[in-house]
């Protein structure tokens, strides 16, 4: 069987946790929003495309709220079939541990819940909140999850680039100080937005990310150089384990759209089953929401016929003729700034 799986942690208030994109006002209900919109705009890609046949999981610490743009989530947490879990565990890295994304290893726990309530043999994708479907799950992919256990997506990063918090050359003399060990010459950098596996590999994956979590927390009281985020940690983890890297590459992007100020898109990306868009959660993702439409049966339809133009893939005549001015606007901005 095939299973999707995403999360959402909501702060409670006064609570600060700083993501890129978003800020630090993880606490308050609008913020919270914009990750419920991507969450079940998310689950209606894969409804839409995967059919009735794909599990959908949802781990929460709280359940999303009742109505969010007059759109009744209730009704499109059925509609989709999602199983809403609260999530049985929240590892949180001190507050000091990092300057963002110190919820973000609770994902060992989500790993752990994977590999207990999954088939052996399932296909299960763990994905970002800000993941969507453009294409079914196919055959090929079935078939790389079957023969490499996990589907992996790597990320080339120029090894003196900094990649939250760290380059690949910190990370790379960080792993060979590990308990663990590591053999290469070169960091291999797993992308944390999809994590695609068969059932019984995460409880792999959650065992050794706890063990070596729990080394980097050492490292911190030590205040030795540490794995800042879960992509630093399960990069290392992935390699240990001897997952093949590049394995997702072909079927998914991380996708950044905005032209006028860094851009990915290549026009090639009508091809891929997953589309990664963090820059889109204040933009593409809210807009999509607010074409829901309830229908007479008290169901909701959307119309996706769009949905590239939605998301800044496909770019409109107005999105070309206002990448300049944006440009201007930006650098006159930091000048005065100085």
């Amino acid at each position: 069987m095939n299973v999707v799986v995403t999360w959402m942690y909501c702060s409670p208030p006064k609570e600060k946790i700083n993501h890129a994109q978003m800020g630090a006002d993880s606490d308050l209900a609008e913020t919270q929003n914009y990750y419920w919109r991507c969450i079940f705009l998310m689950f209606e890609s894969s409804w839409r495309l995967n059919g009735g046949d794909t599990r959908h999981i949802l781990l929460v610490n709280k359940r999303p709220p009742d109505e969010i743009d007059g759109v009744d989530t209730r009704q499109l947490i059925e509609q989709y079939g999602v199983e809403v879990i609260d999530i049985p565990n929240i590892t949180k890295a001190p507050e000091d541990y990092h300057t963002a994304w110190n919820i973000q290893f609770t994902l060992i726990d989500i790993m752990k819940w994977i590999g207990e309530n999954t088939a052996a043999e399932d296909h299960v994708y763990l994905l970002d909140s800000d993941v969507v479907f453009n294409l079914p799950l196919n055959d090929e992919m079935a078939e790389v999850i079957d023969k490499k256990k996990a589907m992996i997506y790597t990320i080339d990063y120029e090894l003196d680039h900094v990649v939250n918090g760290n380059t690949r050359r910190d990370l790379l003399a960080i792993s060979k100080e590990m308990s663990g060990g590591y053999d290469r010459d070169e960091f291999r950098y797993a992308g944390g937005e999809i994590i695609g596996g068969l059932g019984k590999e995460y409880t792999r994956m959650a065992e050794l990310s706890r063990k070596y979590y729990e080394e980097c927390l050492e490292r911190y009281a030590n205040k030795q150089s540490k794995f800042l985020t879960e992509e630093h940690l399960f990069s290392y983890v992935y390699d240990l384990l001897g997952y093949e890297p590049y394995t997702a590459n072909k079927f998914l992007k991380r996708i950044w759209t905005d032209r006028s100020l860094y851009t990915t898109i290549t026009g090639d990306e009508h091809g891929l089953v997953f589309w990664h868009l963090p820059a889109e959660k204040k933009k593409g993702f809210y807009k999509l929401f607010q074409q829901y439409r309830l229908k007479d049966d008290g169901s909701y339809v959307l119309d996706t016929d769009q949905h590239g133009r939605f998301y800044g893939i496909d770019a409109t005549l107005g999105t070309h003729l206002m990448v300049w001015p944006k440009r201007v606007a930006r650098k006159m901005y930091y000048m005065l700034k100085k």
